[in-house]
């Protein structure tokens, strides 16, 4: 198992559960493949100033944010 399964296998669980918990329009897999994919395409811009669980809750964030002024225009 390489690195990158291991912090899907460690994170999805709680992504997934904080969108099923906010989300309620039934895009709550789009949105957790969403992060994931950010999550893949800025790993370099990670610094390791803060744990990998407060980047990748602040990537959930944008995804969720960006969901939710989309679906509102």
């Amino acid at each position: 198992m390489n690195a990158g399964d291991e912090l899907f296998k460690r994170h999805f669980d709680s992504i997934n559960g904080f969108l099923r918990r906010t989300v309620s329009d039934g895009s709550v897999e789009d949105l957790v493949q969403s992060t994931f994919m950010q999550c893949l395409k800025s790993v370099d811009k990670f610094a390791g100033k803060s744990t990998f669980r407060a980047y990748l809750y602040g990537i959930v964030r944008n995804v969720l944010l960006e969901h939710l002024r989309v679906r509102h225009r």
